[in-house]
């Protein structure tokens, strides 16, 4: 088989099956190799070196004729950075850089200039706040792990959790892309530029500023080229106070979801007169057996911590807990224990929170995953949401048990062209549960009902996906040709795009 030739920063791993985090499919591969920054030097230097290190890799899987990949935590449980040939990880390739003021346009507009920040694409979203903090600065959203780097969450449109703002790909300024062995690219939109004329070549790119181009790379799927650089927007440091409680899930609740005007949203607080203008995040919590006893619903709002505000201690249910792994095994089993162990596992997690005060890192911190979990998130319209979030529910009341726990929450549109989180506002349904026959066959009853139902709905990229290229073409109509449109702008010589193509990508009909 072919192998690279070696060179000091880059290690074979000696990898001929690769597996994600969560264990959900093993790829056969001809080698995994890790690639790092060089040693010694200035910090930019070194940066421009692992471009050029990038490219002979480019050129040299080109010219052996395997396909080429990267990837960063290995947090996706879908198949879209997987290759049968040549995976880089990405995770050595860390640095980090604040953007001089003399770099920022004058006429630039989207957010603090004192916060502008470029990173690798292998950095992690935990690392990426931990070294934010002391600077005084944060991330202006995140998910519910972290374990993602950022080229990777971006690259299936992470959604995050803050329903203002949007996922992390809505902070993203600009995009440095190695497009060839002889060739990279610095993006950014059009609209809003960031960086003076020259930073692009101090990069040792060239210049694009296109808004469709930017706007379709953000969720790129791995498939636009390497991902070499990300110049994200962060905010002051700043602090969220939680509140969680179970209420009624009658049809005034279910009214205020549909409507979701968030002064009007039923929040778990001691004191219903409190204003609802600094609400930063609202989300549910739902036991799909017992629906009847209402949703656990979770506040927070951006705010400085108060006199009686405690530090958070847990961030809830996490789909990647080793409990999952091991239910997985049982439950295919014993089908008639589901819904009392998840009631159980429902009740004892989702405790009473009163005034829980932290940074987005805190309320959100990194989660280790261990055994097989899964999961499958469903974006619909606010207006859809209960539709959607019933019909879920009737399917595992008619054709299970299922051992999923549902949770819910609510984001702004992306402008990403392919963003799963395309509707404003957007609900987000999490099916979370064990990687198990039996988890496998309701999400597949799910993406059935969902297509029969005629909903405009999408599915998260990164989690377990079933859409076909009819299906994607169905929902997602013209932005497919676009999307496709701009990765022909990105990548124009055809070689490249074979090199960065994937069965992902062809099951969906993206490669175009």
């Amino acid at each position: 088989m072919p192998t690279p030739t070696p060179f000091p920063e880059l290690d074979d791993l000696h990898v001929t099956k690769w597996q994600p985090k969560h264990l959900t499919f093993e790829q056969n591969v001809t080698g995994v190799y890790q690639l790092f920054n060089p040693t010694g030097g200035a910090d930019d230097a070194r940066y421009v070196a692992t471009t050029g290190n990038i490219q002979r890799l480019m050129g040299e899987a080109a010219a052996a004729g395997v396909h080429f990949r990267a990837y960063g935590g290995t947090w996706s449980m879908s198949s879209c950075a997987a290759t049968d040939g040549w995976l880089l990880d990405t995770s050595g390739l860390n640095l980090l850089f604040h953007l001089r003021p003399t770099s920022i346009r004058a006429t630039y507009s989207g957010g603090d200039r004192n916060a502008l920040w470029l990173a690798q694409g292998g950095c992690s979203i935990a690392g990426l706040s931990r070294r934010l903090m002391p600077q005084g600065q944060s991330l202006q959203a995140c998910g519910a792990s972290n374990g993602q780097s950022i080229a990777g969450a971006i690259a299936t449109g992470t959604h995050g959790s803050a329903i203002r703002f949007g996922g992390i790909g809505e902070a993203v300024r600009g995009l440095h892309i190695v497009v060839s062995p002889a060739r990279s690219i610095w993006l950014e939109p059009a609209s809003d530029p960031v960086t003076e004329d020259g930073f692009a070549a101090h990069l040792g790119a060239e210049l694009v500023r296109n808004d469709e181009q930017f706007c379709a790379a953000l969720v790129h799927f791995g498939s636009m080229g390497f991902i070499k650089g990300v110049l994200f927007q962060a905010r002051p440091l700043y602090t969220l106070r939680a509140w969680r409680r179970r209420l009624p899930y009658n049809d005034a609740f279910k009214a205020a979801i549909a409507s979701f005007d968030p002064a009007a949203l039923p929040v778990p607080l001691p004191d219903p007169s409190r204003p609802g203008g600094d609400l930063f995040h609202y989300s549910l919590v739902i036991d799909p057996f017992h629906l009847d006893r209402g949703a656990f619903v979770t506040a927070m709002y951006d705010q400085p911590c108060g006199p009686a505000s405690t530090p958070p201690h847990s961030a809830g249910i996490v789909a990647s807990e080793e409990l999952y792994g091991t239910l997985g095994k049982l439950l295919d089993l014993l089908p008639d224990t589901i819904p009392g162990l998840v009631s159980r596992l429902v009740a004892s997690d989702q405790k009473d929170l009163t005034d829980v005060c932290g940074t987005l890192d805190a309320q959100f911190p990194a989660s280790e995953t261990r055994g097989k979990a899964a999961g499958s998130a469903v974006s619909v319209g606010v207006g859809d949401a209960i539709r959607a979030l019933e019909m879920i529910v009737d399917i595992n009341r008619a054709h299970g048990p299922f051992p999923c726990i549902l949770g819910v929450r609510f984001v702004p549109a992306t402008r990403a062209t392919l963003g799963f989180t395309r509707f404003a506002p957007t609900c987000i349904i999490d099916v979370d549960g064990p990687y198990s026959t039996r988890t496998r066959s309701y999400y597949a009853r799910i993406w059935q009902a969902l297509s029969d139902s005629g909903l405009e709905y999408g599915l998260h990229w990164g989690k377990v996906n079933g859409l076909s290229a009819a299906e994607t073409r169905r929902l997602y109509g013209s932005r497919v040709d676009r999307w496709i449109a701009a990765r022909h702008q990105i990548l124009p010589d055809a070689a490249m795009r074979e090199l960065f193509r994937n069965t992902f990508l062809d099951e969906r009909g993206l490669s175009g």
